[in-house]
């Protein structure tokens, strides 16, 4: 917190609101969310950008909370790297460890696929989708990736949409992907 604490001002921290990403073994990666009660903090905070925090060097970046979600299926990022989240009024991530597996993850989808698409993409098991859990993922310059993460209302059911949409493409107008 003192980190971003500049000129008197408070860092805007929201309480809770640091997020350490942990590698499957539970060592940590060096990575780390933070959430910021308001858009003007997150963008003091990345002022901050390549300076040092005790002997580390840092690196910022401004991401979405869906990103956030969950860090244990995202690709390993390099360890010197903190990300951090500033936009308005953000909730920490609903899940207190990587324990639970009711989150699917979709790679590979057609660059125009928006929220309805992988709805539709889901079929039958899009009935057990939790309200606004698909969580389509743009780049850090807000283009979409081709990724989503898609949080179910139960483990079984992020397990039965899981084994019947494996190997599945996605068909857009002519595209495939």
């Amino acid at each position: 917190r003192d980190f971003f604490s500049t000129d008197g001002l408070p860092s805007g921290i929201l309480q809770e609101g640091v997020l350490f990403v942990q590698r499957p073994d539970g060592r940590p990666s060096g990575d780390a969310f933070v959430f910021f009660c308001d858009e003007q903090s997150g963008r003091r905070a990345l002022l901050k950008h390549r300076q040092r925090m005790g002997t580390r060097y840092i690196e910022l970046f401004r991401t979405t909370q869906a990103e956030t979600l969950p860090p244990i299926f995202a690709p390993p990022i390099s360890t010197s790297v903190a990300t951090f989240i500033p936009f308005g009024k953000p909730t920490p991530p609903p899940f207190k460890n990587g324990r639970r597996r009711d989150c699917l993850r979709l790679r590979g989808l057609p660059y125009e696929a928006q929220v309805q698409q992988v709805v539709e993409f889901l079929g039958p098991h899009a009935r057990h989708v939790l309200f606004q859990g698909v969580h389509m993922i743009y780049t850090s310059i807000g283009h979409p990736s081709g990724e989503a993460f898609i949080q179910m209302e139960s483990e079984q059911a992020a397990s039965n949409a899981s084994q019947e949409c494996h190997n599945k493409y996605m068909e857009l107008g002519k595209k495939k992907r």
